[in-house]
């Protein structure tokens, strides 16, 4: 629901609030792939507010957890992360 509220308010250019939305999403969320995607979704929402280093370090922090996971969610996370570098 509050990824949801996230997208909502990103779409209507409430950025900070989208980026509030997301970090508490991603602090109730207990799958690894969706708290990467949340992760990517923050560091979006940091770039498009012009905040460049705090969203190279969402995906340093992304990055970081899926370096070793060779599973296709790890892959798929890794390249969207990058992407958003």
């Amino acid at each position: 629901m509050l990824s949801s509220l996230g997208d909502v308010c990103e779409r209507s250019g409430r950025v900070e609030d989208s980026f509030e939305a997301f970090r508490r999403a991603s602090r109730l969320v207990d799958d690894r792939y969706r708290r990467l995607d949340l992760l990517v979704r923050r560091a979006t929402v940091r770039r498009l507010s012009n905040v460049y280093t705090a969203a190279l370090r969402e995906t340093a922090t992304g990055l970081g957890e899926v370096a070793l996971d060779l599973t296709p969610e790890g892959t798929r996370a890794r390249a969207r992360l990058t992407a958003e570098r």
